[in-house]
C-alpha cells in the first residue's frame, strides 16, 4: 500500500510551488535589484522612499516587503538627471 504526504499529493496535481517565484522581465524589483542597476547603496534607495526625502522614488508596498516596478524608477532617474543629456540619438 502507497502513501502520499500532503506534498506528495501537491506534486501529484501539479500544486508544488516554490517559496521564491520565478524572475522574468516583468517582475517588480527589490530594494537590492535597483541598488545593483544603478550602483548606488541600499540605504540611498531606502532614503528615497522615505516620506522626509523631497522626490520620494514611485514604490510599491507589499505588506512589509517594498518593490519596484523598473520603468518608474527609470522615469524617476530621468527626472532627477542634473547637467546630463543622456546619450543623443540620431
Amino acid at each position: 500500500m502507497l502513501i502520499l504526504n500532503s506534498t506528495d499529493m501537491r506534486i501529484e496535481r501539479g500544486l508544488e510551488s516554490t517559496a521564491v517565484p520565478n524572475w522574468d522581465n516583468e517582475s517588480l524589483l527589490t530594494p537590492e535589484d535597483v541598488a545593483r542597476k544603478f550602483q548606488v547603496p541600499i540605504t540611498w534607495v531606502y532614503g528615497c522612499i522615505r516620506g522626509r526625502s523631497k522626490n520620494v522614488m514611485p514604490h510599491v508596498r507589499i505588506g512589509r516587503y517594498i518593490r519596484f516596478e523598473e520603468d518608474a524608477v527609470l522615469d524617476y532617474m530621468k527626472s532627477n538627471r542634473r547637467g546630463y543629456r543622456g546619450p543623443q540619438m540620431a
